[in-house]
């Protein structure tokens, strides 16, 4: 990995998963103190590519709900799923899809929607 990839990981972000909290037969999603920072993943630096959904990276086509791709150390991301969501720099994202691209343990790809 070449130092300027390195410090285009300049976004700190920790990962958080929902606790199951239900109010009224509803998940509460949009009540912050019901999420959970993930314990195998917490806080790691991230790339974070602005996309949109027409876009391929490394011919993987991007979900149409993409607008935000997160690049990271496949070690640090290897354990995001789907049902978290990522917070910092002032946004939240849920994510979508979690993957390594190449198959070879060396970078991590985190596919996010901003959340509004």
């Amino acid at each position: 990995m070449t130092n300027a990839r390195l410090y285009a990981r300049r976004h700190w972000l920790t990962f958080q998963q929902h606790d199951g909290t239900v109010t009224n037969g509803v998940p509460t999603y949009h009540v912050d103190g019901d999420w959970d920072t993930v314990s195998n993943v917490g806080t790691v630096a991230v790339e974070k590519k602005g996309v949109t959904g027409g876009e391929v990276v490394r011919g993987i086509q991007m979900d149409a709900t993409t607008t935000h791709l997160l690049i990271g150390d496949y070690w640090s991301l290897k354990n995001v799923t789907p049902n978290m969501r990522a917070t910092g720099c002032g946004d939240t994202f849920n994510v979508i899809r979690a993957y390594d691209p190449d198959g070879m343990g060396e970078s991590f790809h985190v596919q996010v929607k901003r959340d509004d």
